[in-house]
């Protein structure tokens, strides 16, 4: 399990170094801060999805990433859009920035997809606007129903199309 935390922590801080070089703190600094972060976000996350499931990505026996889901099916409400019907919750995928666009993701997305399309359940996750794995959930059938803040909520569901109704 240590070496569970070690490997979160260093994935949390591949998806977050860049932005926080840029706000002026030394090494040290950066890398306590994130460190911090990532131990809040665990700790966030089981407070928020007590029933999530966390999943390690692995390729050739080595740690590439994390999935957290949430397979509670939740009704999809927004403070402007609900979906008729529940889904399950993709709370977090990561990929290490180095093992990136090399067909993790995809797999991954694409074996959450089979399996929802088995249970007849719809998957919701939300995403970072201006985020680059927006394209990937987009060409794998996802749909934005809802913009939230600094994020979109995006859905996807067997059928396809995406008639959301308004509040």
């Amino acid at each position: 399990m240590a070496d569970d935390d070690a490997f979160l922590d260093a994935l949390y801080a591949s998806t977050r170094e860049s932005e926080v070089r840029g706000w002026g703190f030394t090494e040290p600094q950066a890398q306590q801060f994130l460190y911090q972060q990532a131990q809040l976000q665990r700790r966030a996350y089981g407070l928020q999805f007590p029933a999530a499931q966390h999943w390690l990505l692995l390729s050739a026996d080595q740690c590439v990433g994390r999935l957290v889901l949430d397979p509670e099916s939740v009704a999809v409400n927004t403070e402007n859009v609900v979906v008729p019907g529940k889904a399950r919750r993709i709370v977090d995928i990561s990929v290490l920035g180095s093992e990136r666009n090399q067909g993790h993701g995809t797999w991954l997305l694409t074996t959450l997809i089979e399996q929802a399309q088995q249970d007849q359940v719809k998957l919701s996750l939300r995403v970072a606007r201006g985020n680059p794995a927006q394209r990937l959930y987009a060409r794998l059938g996802f749909g934005v129903v809802a913009e939230e803040g600094e994020a979109s909520l995006m859905l996807w569901w067997s059928t396809g199309t995406f008639s959301v109704g308004s509040r």
